[in-house]
């Protein structure tokens, strides 16, 4: 099957759950067969401001991860984090594969620009999240870290509820610096 996540202006985009835009962005998740013939689930996903969806990576039970950036204060996440912090806050969905419903979600973010770029599983399962921010994230002690830095590593339990650990990565300039292009966990939690 194809996973796809994007996002959309459009108010009559397809969707399988009855969902609608809810701002004037929303991400949206579909799953189609693998010949594309044939549409398994679509659904928006947002709140009153906008959403975008950046990344999509499979656990190897099948559930679907999704990140992005949101300016909503109102997008219905249950995770570690449900509060909204600022301008821009990054995102993580945990979406059902067999159905594209929301198992759980979680807010990323300070009181600056915080946005997710990609979204990532170890083979345990894990979930790793890459992006940019001009909030000072907390860098988790005995872990490689520069403070003040444009980007943020964060590695979260799979159902989302417990952080593992934080670190920002870069030169210390408190704007980001480096434009995400790529992201990888080996199968020896090795991160490139």
């Amino acid at each position: 099957n194809v996973l796809v996540a994007s996002h959309s202006r459009s108010s009559n985009f397809p969707v399988t759950n009855g969902s609608s835009l809810s701002g004037a962005q929303d991400m949206i998740a579909l799953k189609m067969n693998g010949d594309l013939s044939q549409l398994i689930w679509s659904s928006y996903h947002g709140g009153a401001g906008e959403e975008t969806g950046n990344s999509i990576a499979l656990s190897s039970t099948g559930d679907v991860f999704i990140t992005g950036g949101t300016s909503s204060s109102n997008f219905s996440l249950t995770g570690n984090d449900p509060t909204f912090d600022g301008d821009r806050d990054g995102y993580i969905l945990k979406l059902s594969s067999a159905t594209g419903s929301v198992i759980t979600g979680t807010y990323m973010g300070y009181a600056l620009y915080d946005q997710c770029y990609f979204v990532r599983t170890d083979i345990d399962d894990e979930v790793y999240v890459f992006g940019q921010t001009r909030s000072n994230w907390p860098i988790t002690p005995g872990k490689y870290g520069n403070s003040n830095s444009g980007q943020f590593i964060r590695k979260y339990s799979n159902d989302l509820q417990h952080i593992e650990w934080t670190t920002m990565i870069g030169a210390g300039s408190n704007v980001p610096e480096i434009s995400p292009t790529a992201f990888l966990i080996s199968d020896c939690y090795d991160i490139f």
